[in-house]
């Protein structure tokens, strides 16, 4: 059977597929590194619906070219059809379903890392966008600075002729950029980080000070860092996803996107490039994106992290009946009730329906949200989505059972077994750290000694407020319990 192509866009089969027409042959205006799920359903989708309401005004579309750091997944999925893929939306009021043109293609950096020095250098390029997750930035967890214990960041600190990070290749492409006056560019994180920006900036900007000190301060100067909130659930596409699509569209579609009706992106207004109109779109351009971004970590990926551990703990496969079991659909509420008074909103009506909205969405049936995806590289997500707020609620003096107990949870899961005793992999940078640690020693209390002195965001809270470490080695032991009450 034929794959979706630009050849076969037409056909009658594909006709009742709702679809632009802009001219896809100019030059990419943005250049995204990370062409996985998530891009597709969220940033994909509006640069499409923008290009076409910006053809239908006789304006340049954005075209995107996508970029692959080390997988040549994407260039399988989407280079054989000419970028182009099905967007499927499902949701409790029906199915809502796009095919995307707005990715021209897909480079692999990693195997010609001057073709993305060159895109980043190119004057056409007027954005740059990432979705490399917390862990492709290169900062140590629990800090500010570059990690010098990863090889990878090692490697850019000592040469940027191949770079091995995304942070790298950005170093060495505004570098080309400078050296050719190619003008300003903005430079946007929409990895699910707080002050991803800012973070994003940290560590260019620390990569560029170690290799030229002029570099950095025109980096300073002439490239912007906004911030941004995303928010929509887009679960990995399975095998099954795949039969069904095919049988769907009438041909094959190995980059199609399937999520939630449910999409936000609130961004800084701070660009040095160009702007795309993607508030034509529903795009929010804010002038302090803090506000959504911390609603989102702590009430939806806090929530989703809890779901994660306890419900991957108890079996469970999919978000959607984590949320119904009793005991951890109570969790949830207790862990809005303590997240929220860490927020700046005036109107708690605001938060109430956020927190409704949330319910709504976690229970969609139609979406497999599976808790093993949302489990993994927990030591990157866990200090900003639950010890960020736990923190200053420790430090007005207030209790945080529920936040505790997710914490507990996350430190069980290093065991990689369920209640049960069913074993798992733990997918996590700290993986193997962390799993000697529980392999070497003698029991439940003496792990959790050694990992909690090990993970320094937690070391860290424990050593000012030794009193939560008491709550939270508790919160361990019960759940250790479980376990043995269980299995």
């Amino acid at each position: 059977m034929n794959r979706l192509n630009g050849a076969v866009l037409h056909d009658d089969t594909l006709r009742k597929f709702q679809t632009s027409d802009y001219s896809r042959d100019l030059p990419c205006k943005v250049v995204h590194i990370g062409v996985g799920a998530f891009h597709r359903a969220h940033q994909a989708l509006y640069f499409d619906q923008m290009n076409e309401i910006l053809a239908s005004t006789s304006e340049d579309p954005w075209m995107i070219q996508g970029v692959s750091l080390r997988t040549d997944t994407a260039l399988h999925q989407l280079n054989p059809q000419d970028g182009l893929f099905l967007h499927v939306a499902r949701g409790h009021q029906g199915t809502s379903e796009r095919i995307v043109r707005s990715i021209k293609s897909v480079i692999h950096a990693g195997r010609d890392p001057e073709a993305l020095i060159e895109l980043i250098a190119a004057s056409v390029t007027q954005l740059v966008t990432l979705t490399i997750t917390e862990k492709g930035y290169g900062l140590g967890v629990g800090s500010n600075e570059l990690n010098t214990l990863d090889a990878a960041v090692s490697a850019d600190l000592d040469s940027l002729l191949e770079p091995q990070t995304a942070i790298g290749f950005l170093v060495a492409g505004l570098r080309r950029r400078r050296a050719m006056e190619h003008g300003p560019l903005t430079i946007l994180s929409c990895d699910n980080l707080s002050n991803n920006g800012h973070q994003c900036r940290h560590a260019v900007l620390s990569l560029a000070r170690h290799h030229d000190l002029a570099l950095a301060a025109w980096i300073e100067e002439s490239v912007s860092f906004p911030c941004s909130m995303v928010d929509r659930i887009a679960p990995a596409v399975t095998g099954e996803d795949l039969v069904w699509v095919e049988s769907h569209l009438g041909c094959r579609d190995q980059a199609v996107s399937i999520t939630e009706r449910f999409s936000q992106w609130v961004i800084e207004d701070n660009f040095k490039g160009e702007r795309p109109p993607l508030d034509r779109v529903g795009v929010e351009y804010s002038r302090d994106v803090t506000e959504w971004e911390h609603r989102k970590l702590r009430l939806l990926n806090a929530a989703h992290s809890a779901m994660a551990y306890m419900g991957g703990l108890l079996e469970y496969e999919y978000v959607h009946e984590a949320v119904e079991d009793a005991v951890i659909g109570s969790l949830v509420r207790d862990i809005w009730q303590e997240a929220r008074m860490t927020l700046d909103d005036a109107d708690p009506s605001v938060l109430d329906g956020y927190c409704q909205s949330l319910i709504t969405r976690f229970k969609n049936p139609h979406l497999n949200h599976r808790l093993f995806q949302i489990a993994m590289d927990g030591s990157q997500k866990l200090p900003q989505r639950v010890l960020a707020p736990l923190r200053e609620r420790l430090i007005e003096g207030q209790a945080s059972p529920a936040l505790t107990q997710v914490v507990a949870a996350w430190l069980f899961w290093q065991w990689g077994r369920t209640f049960s005793g069913k074993s798992f992999d733990v997918q996590d940078p700290a993986a193997l750290r962390f799993g000697q640690i529980v392999s070497q020693s003698r029991g439940h209390l003496e792990a959790y000694n050694r990992l909690t002195l090990e993970f320094k965001p937690i070391s860290d809270v424990v050593s000012v407020h030794p009193r939560w470490g008491e709550d939270l080695c508790k919160a361990f032991m019960d759940i250790a319990g479980i376990s043995r009450s269980i299995a």
